[in-house]
């Protein structure tokens, strides 16, 4: 991309960032691993794109595509991150009472309001990034090439805490030439249970528990709700770490690295 260009689309999605500021003052999701920057700016660039391409536009212009992009980029970022568990500008919590008649859905509002706390915690206090652990490393034994991740910890741009608990390993492609290496949030439903008052073969039973997990991926392009662990570069027919390459760390992981220097 020419230096023009960037620097044209880098100047429309600053002046999204300041209309999302004036319009949304509540928002302080301004890093650089927030969804709804990374949604701006995505914004911006398509938009800065399509405009180039019909005609020059001037000034006046500029200003409401930005405050359009802002008004999208706020929306979406906002319902991206614990919609069950908002309501207008703040968090909706159960309000208990005696003789109150509960269900599965004031059970559900229950915890969404506690996981969008501790969400909102680890998105504006620590950031996104890896905490500890989380080695790369490729092992060429055997045949094929496959890369490996160590056990560790990392927070992911939404805010979810992902926990690689075992060493991961993924097959490298033969094709490609550059690959990150992607660690996510996942959970998945377990302990299944006849669910109450259903007949025997009447349906799948129900889940009783949610575990929630990790799920380690490789992709050619980075994800805006996983962390980049690494990149691979590939050469001469073999993959190889890309020792440029810097993975986000949170604010917890650089300050410990700055106490043991």
């Amino acid at each position: 991309m020419p230096e023009t260009d960037e620097k044209r689309w880098q100047g429309l999605a600053q002046s999204v960032r300041r209309e999302v500021a004036r319009r949304f003052p509540g928002w302080t999701g301004g890093n650089a691993h927030d969804p709804g920057i990374t949604l701006m700016e995505l914004f911006a660039f398509l938009a800065d794109n399509l405009l180039s391409r019909s005609r020059p536009i001037g000034a006046r212009e500029r200003a409401a595509v930005a405050q359009r992009l802002a008004s999208v980029a706020a929306t979406l970022a906002t319902s991206a991150v614990g919609s069950a568990a908002r309501t207008g500008e703040g968090l909706l919590r159960v309000n208990y009472y005696f003789g109150q008649l509960l269900d599965v859905d004031d059970f559900t509002v229950e915890q969404d309001y506690v996981r969008e706390k501790f969400r909102r915690h680890n998105r504006r206090l620590h950031g996104a990034g890896i905490v500890t652990g989380l080695g790369v490393s490729i092992d060429r034994r055997g045949g094929g090439a496959r890369v490996v991740i160590a056990p560790g910890f990392a927070l992911s741009p939404l805010g979810e805490e992902i926990d690689v608990r075992r060493r991961v390993s993924r097959p490298l492609p033969t094709k490609g030439k550059a690959l990150f290496v992607l660690v996510r949030f996942a959970e998945r439903p377990c302990r299944p249970a006849p669910a109450l008052g259903s007949g025997a073969g009447s349906g799948a039973p129900s889940f009783t528990r949610v575990e929630e997990t990790s799920e380690v991926s490789l992709a050619p392009a980075a994800d805006a709700q996983a962390v980049s662990i690494a990149r691979l570069t590939r050469t001469n027919a073999a993959w190889a770490l890309d020792r440029r390459f810097e993975p986000a760390r949170t604010a917890s992981h650089r300050f410990a690295a700055r106490s043991k220097g």
